[in-house]
């Protein structure tokens, strides 16, 4: 709800925002709310777990830290992408190799291509 850092706040407020922010969500969508991405992507034990028992199982992190899993509580790592960011930079931030990265680099300048004809 506040985007602050969680990680500076008491369990008690991550508590109330992580409910909070669920609540908002799932009224608003009419669907259950299970992915969670904390602001900043920073997590640490005591976050992940928090989010354990608020009913998060996907934790959309940036900033990895030693973290034992629970069962079921899934860390998965994401970066992010700006808007100044072209596909190269995407790619590297992805850490693709050169291969995949070239025909992906292909494929996206096939595809505008494609759109300016049609265009």
């Amino acid at each position: 709800k506040s985007h602050k850092s969680l990680e500076l706040m008491s369990s008690k407020e991550v508590r109330g925002e992580l409910l909070e922010s669920k609540d908002i969500i799932e009224q608003i969508t009419g669907k259950k709310v299970v992915a969670f991405a904390p602001p900043f992507g920073a997590i640490n034990q005591r976050i992940y777990e928090l989010c354990a028992e608020t009913g998060y199982v996907c934790i959309y992190i940036q900033k990895s830290n030693v973290i034992s899993e629970i069962d079921g509580i899934y860390l998965i790592q994401r970066n992010n992408i700006y808007s100044i960011d072209r596909n190269r930079h995407i790619l590297k931030k992805l850490n693709f190799i050169e291969q995949e990265l070239w025909i992906i680099i292909f494929c996206c300048l096939f595809n505008n291509i494609i759109m300016a004809i049609k265009e």
